[in-house]
């Protein structure tokens, strides 16, 4: 299922000119979704933009899982770097196949620089 929303998002985009942002502020650790939330599970992050919906993803997931657990996961011995969403959600890999899929499958590349403005 993952892989064919990656293909859907990728039919829509695909040679278009776009602009990708990505707030990452009250990352829950849920579904934004979901009619319900918990305390966040990192600080505020900020605000990041790209014309590259795959870097953005990617920079955006190791900015969390860089960052100091909270909330939840504040009471759990996170290593460093340790993909948070999974350590919430075992069962899945903490949205690292869809990233990975759509590099796959040329929508953009996982390669990045972070420039702070």
């Amino acid at each position: 299922m993952e892989e064919r929303q990656v293909e859907f998002t990728y039919g829509i985009v695909k040679d278009r000119k776009n602009i990708y942002l990505n707030f990452i502020t009250n990352v829950s650790p849920d579904c934004d979704c979901a009619g319900w939330s918990d305390r966040p599970i990192v600080n505020d992050i900020g605000i990041l933009a790209s014309k590259d919906p795959v870097a953005l993803e990617q920079a955006s997931l190791d900015l969390v899982n860089k960052a100091e657990p909270k909330g939840m996961l504040e009471d759990r011995d996170l290593e460093p770097g340790e993909n948070k969403f999974k350590a919430v959600h075992p069962s899945t890999d903490g949205g690292v196949r869809q990233i990975d899929y759509a590099a796959e499958i040329g929508m953009g590349s996982k390669e990045y620089e972070l420039i702070s403005l």
